[in-house]
């Protein structure tokens, strides 16, 4: 700033050329073990965080995430995405923790690997041998990535492939949007998509493929959609805490209404590869999986195999995501198995989720969750005055809807004995 304006003094034009490395270029380099990783990580201990934004605020990042829990909106530290710049720390937040990594090493959790030769070939949806492909998402997530593994797989099986790439400011969430063009022939001549010309609308981020600028290539009878719906927040939600993110309807209704209906696949792709690999970077490399499962990449999937593996980043896992999510439309019995082992999830034949007992069942142990917190928290009559509370209103909705199953009073009995 000081720099800046000092060359406001001076009369005509000036240039200022600020030369640096880029933080998500850093991070890039981390991966590869380049670079050190600094000998700290910064976390949020979400039971003291008030999610105000103020961290948001000074760190302008975007892996300073809002995120929903029971006890309201928090704030987290995304750490895949993390760029460890730390300048979230200069709110000076009680609720930051710095923690000194040891050691040793803990290894990954990731679900079992899978072979290709597994899962069945997809019927074609697309013409080969001229079809155009749409990528949104926003900066430092590998959007340009997935494109340049899809050109090298469609160039390497013989076909001419032009491509764009609009690039977006990584530290705050800009759009980024790819477009890969590929025929039998060199007679294409622009490398962008046209209005309508969209076989492929691969939206890795919800809200950038929403953009009403990017859904003007696709086309109702031809566009195949294939949505990841995770809602990552925007720069205006980690800074506002009033700023929500906007209803399905206006985001993935208004995806449906202009491609193909029933051709494509909306899924939480983030979530998918978390519960997969325990790290949701994967999440570009699944919806393309989901995307050739579907028919909708006329290119061999060895060679979009070989193209992951000449990308040279975490070649294994990313080959793994892309045929988790071919799996994901073939068998997403095998691959909900799959999580469920890695998790110790006990499956149920008969899981009749949704029930009002249930829901009284979930009310009763948060209550008994509230009544504990508040007694660490200041004292035994301090818990009591809630439970009292609680059962007061519990009371009354009783009268008012005479017949329901009662709430057991062993959470306010715990509290007066």
């Amino acid at each position: 700033m000081r720099t800046q304006e000092e060359l406001a003094k001076v009369p005509g034009v000036t240039v200022l050329i600020h030369d640096q490395e880029c933080a998500t270029e850093l991070r890039r380099k981390r991966k590869r073990s380049k670079v050190a990783e600094p000998d700290f990580r910064a976390y949020i201990n979400e039971r003291v965080c008030e999610g105000c934004g103020d961290c948001g605020a000074k760190s302008n990042c975007m892996s300073v995430r809002p995120v929903q829990t029971e006890f309201g909106r928090k704030t987290e530290i995304h750490q895949s995405s993390c760029n460890k710049d730390f300048s979230c720390l200069d709110g000076d937040c009680p609720s930051f923790l710095t923690v000194v990594p040891g050691s040793r090493r803990s290894k990954l959790v990731s679900v079992a690997p899978i072979s290709s030769a597994v899962l069945p070939e997809p019927a074609q949806s697309v013409d080969p041998d001229r079809f155009s492909v749409r990528i949104t998402g926003i900066g430092g997530t590998g959007v340009v990535t997935v494109a340049q593994i899809l050109a090298t797989a469609a160039i390497m099986a013989g076909r001419h492939v032009r491509a764009l790439d609009q690039t977006g400011l990584a530290q705050k969430g800009g759009a980024v949007v790819s477009d890969v063009k590929v025929t039998a022939d060199d007679r294409e001549l622009s490398n962008k998509v046209g209005s309508g010309e969209c076989d492929l609308y691969l939206g890795c981020d919800v809200l950038v493929a929403a953009a009403e600028n990017n859904l003007s290539v696709t086309d109702p009878t031809r566009t195949i959609a294939v949505v990841s719906t995770t809602e990552v927040p925007t720069g205006a939600m980690v800074v506002d805490t009033s700023v929500g993110f906007p209803a399905a309807e206006d985001t993935l209704g208004r995806i449906g209404d202009r491609t193909r209906a029933g051709a494509g696949r909306f899924v939480d792709a983030r979530e998918a590869t978390r519960s997969l690999f325990g790290d949701d970077q994967y999440a570009n490399v699944f919806l393309v999986g989901v995307a050739y499962q579907l028919g909708a990449l006329p290119v061999g999937v060895r060679r979009i195999e070989d193209a992951i593996a000449l990308n040279g980043v975490a070649v294994e896992a990313n080959q793994q995501a892309f045929r988790r999510g071919r799996q994901l439309v073939s068998d997403p019995a095998a691959m909900q198995a799959a999580i469920d082992e890695l998790h110790g999830v006990p499956g149920s034949a008969d899981d009749d989720a949704g029930t009002e007992a249930d829901a009284h069942e979930d009310l009763d142990g948060l209550v008994q969750r509230r009544v504990a917190d508040l007694e660490r928290y200041q004292n035994r009559a301090y818990a009591q005055r809630y439970a009292e509370f609680v059962d007061r209103v519990r009371r009354a909705e009783d009268r008012m809807a005479p017949g329901r199953p009662s709430w057991p009073g062993w959470w306010l009995a715990t509290c007066t004995s």
